[in-house]
């Protein structure tokens, strides 16, 4: 997700929406752009925001991230087995871990939190990615057991979006040193040959070294940098690249049903 670089409200609470025909709660449907009643099928189509994804000036935004007390109450979920911090559902407050299956209760704490600007939808369905995670697991040759027991008991996937600080760099860069150009010249030298001394030639790359100074300018474009702790740097780096140009504006519509990371390291750490 990018980040947004301005404080969430401290009196937000988490939005629920209700199916307008039997008045269960809505959940984002993956790949269609609506939300979705799971008991009686009805769909809310989801107007997406006319806004634009404003990038923020960063040392602007640590500053005032700097005046911000944190006042923002939500519940949260830190587990001590591996470290993930991440939000749950107000209606809920125990569960198990996603990342690494621990039991863990919720708490409500206090945070000074950035909201997101954007993200990218979930756009494969639950009963696909079920299907597909099935179908890797039996090209495997030595699966772990438990692993395969949990694909056969109607394997809970739970959708987790994970927050990503995205950064912007025009950068000058000076350099002084030596330049070295090659430059090849012919050389005589003499050699023995069936017992005779001969003259030969032959040509020799040499280097002339030179003064050299001056500037190289160069601009990073939304370079992505992992907020979170909880996943493996290798595995992360696997899902990469980002399809970044179909991020969306936030809106909390594409969260329901869902859970979403809290991001672990701060704005100025990435």
């Amino acid at each position: 997700m990018n980040l947004e670089l301005t404080p969430i409200d401290s009196g937000s609470e988490p939005r629920r929406f209700p199916c307008a025909q039997c008045g269960a709660f809505l959940e984002y449907a993956p790949g269609v752009a609506a939300l979705r009643c799971a008991y009686c099928g009805h769909e809310n189509s989801i107007v997406v925001a006319d806004q634009p994804i404003v990038e923020q000036d960063f040392r602007q935004t640590l500053r005032q991230l700097a005046r911000t007390v944190a006042t923002q109450e939500s519940i949260s979920i830190h587990c001590d087995s591996c470290g993930a911090s991440y939000t749950f559902d107000n209606a809920t407050h125990a569960g198990d871990c996603p990342f690494c299956g621990s039991p863990v209760v919720a708490k409500t704490e206090q945070h000074r939190e950035l909201q997101p600007q954007a993200l990218l939808p979930f756009q494969v369905q639950r009963d696909q990615a079920r299907s597909a995670f099935r179908e890797w697991l039996g090209n495997l040759w030595f699966a772990p057991s438990k692993l395969k027991d949990y694909a056969r008991n109607d394997a809970r996937l739970t959708g987790m979006y994970v927050p990503y600080w995205t950064y912007d760099a025009d950068t000058t860069t000076t350099y002084r040193g030596e330049r070295g150009d090659n430059y090849q010249v012919r050389e005589t030298y003499r050699a023995v040959e069936n017992g005779e001394e001969v003259e030969r030639t032959r040509i020799v790359t040499k280097i002339r070294w030179s003064p050299a100074a001056g500037q190289v300018a160069r601009f990073f474009d939304d370079v992505l940098v992992l907020a979170s702790r909880s996943l493996p740097r290798d595995v992360t780096e696997r899902l990469e690249p980002w399809d970044l140009a179909n991020l969306t504006p936030y809106q909390e519509d594409y969260l329901s049903g869902f859970r979403s990371e809290m991001y672990q390291i701060e704005l100025e750490q990435g």
